[in-house]
């Protein structure tokens, strides 16, 4: 098993949409470990990337599932757009 299907396998765990994960991962270029940290402590860009990068994707962001994370991610995104 590779360290992609790894972070993205755990996507139930975190009771997280896939698509989250995969969007991390491709923000991480593949790295697990960077992956991982942009999922429990995102900088600012980092959100706004993954806003923009679901968004592109046709995805609504609003309308994915987040995890126990989503409440932290949500609010930083609306403190960035306000």
């Amino acid at each position: 098993m590779t360290e992609i299907a790894r972070f993205t396998d755990s996507a139930e765990m975190r009771a997280t949409d896939l698509e989250i994960l995969q969007v991390l991962l491709y923000l991480a270029d593949g790295d697990e470990a960077e992956a991982e940290r942009i999922w429990s402590t995102p900088t600012n860009v980092e959100l706004v990337e993954v806003f923009v990068m679901l968004t592109e994707r046709r995805l609504d962001p609003e309308a994915l599932r987040w995890g126990p994370l989503g409440y932290l991610w949500s609010r930083g995104l609306q403190e960035l757009l306000e």
